[in-house]
């Protein structure tokens, strides 16, 4: 399946299938991953990225996917924290990207935070 396909048939599942009120959606760039939480109305809640301050503080040189699982670690602890998000209330949706590498890392740092994805 396309990874078009895939972001088509995921955002349909989302809407009329998942109980799931919010979406985090991953993007991943050449240096960047982004991760943004959106509610059913397309609506952005939050916006992160590997180059925003809460991620890369306390590091002082990591890799990119250590970068990857801390987006996932803060994004989950400010959804926590700030929008107070349960944490069985978001479903995963990487975007047509393989769940392998970056994309995998960002998930596992959402769980690690304790969300349920």
């Amino acid at each position: 399946m396309s990874s078009q396909r895939h972001a088509v048939k995921a955002q349909h599942q989302f809407i009329h299938q998942s109980g799931k009120p919010y979406q985090c959606k991953v993007r991943r760039t050449n240096q960047h991953m982004y991760a943004l939480i959106v509610d059913r109305n397309g609506k952005l809640l939050k916006e992160m990225s590997t180059f925003s301050k809460s991620v890369k503080s306390g590091q002082e040189k990591t890799d990119k996917k250590g970068l990857a699982y801390q987006l996932g670690k803060a994004l989950g602890q400010s959804l926590q924290k700030d929008l107070k998000i349960a944490k069985d209330a978001i479903m995963f949706n990487r975007n047509g990207l393989l769940y392998h590498g970056r994309v995998s890392k960002v998930a596992e740092g959402l769980r690690e935070s304790g969300i349920n994805i």
